[in-house]
């Protein structure tokens, strides 16, 4: 009996994978990693009026603040949600809703 000449086998490769927690966007602009266009950015914010902000104006309408009052929280930033956008690619990133 010859013996059996011994293969080589490859070694496998192992990858790791990371998978990232959920991002809790903030009221503030913030340095994250873009998904969109892998960059590392600061986000650029812009203002919209979410539920808090309708919530106010229909709360004052109710109070009697008829004569345009009712409209101050479409006016104040602290008052509305926040989207979040990438600079580079303009990618939207996410929201922070106030209420």
């Amino acid at each position: 009996m010859q013996p059996q000449p011994v293969r080589a086998v490859p070694p496998v490769p192992v990858h790791t994978v990371y998978i990232p927690g959920p991002l809790v966007f903030l009221e503030h602009p913030m340095q994250i990693h873009c998904p969109a266009c892998n960059q590392m950015i600061v986000t650029r914010i812009s203002y919209q009026p979410g539920a808090l902000a309708w919530l106010s104006c229909g709360g004052l309408a109710l109070v009697g603040c008829w004569l345009g009052c009712c409209l101050i929280p479409f006016c104040v930033d602290a008052m509305q949600d926040v989207q979040h956008f990438c600079p580079c690619c303009n990618a939207f990133l996410g929201v922070h809703k106030r209420l």
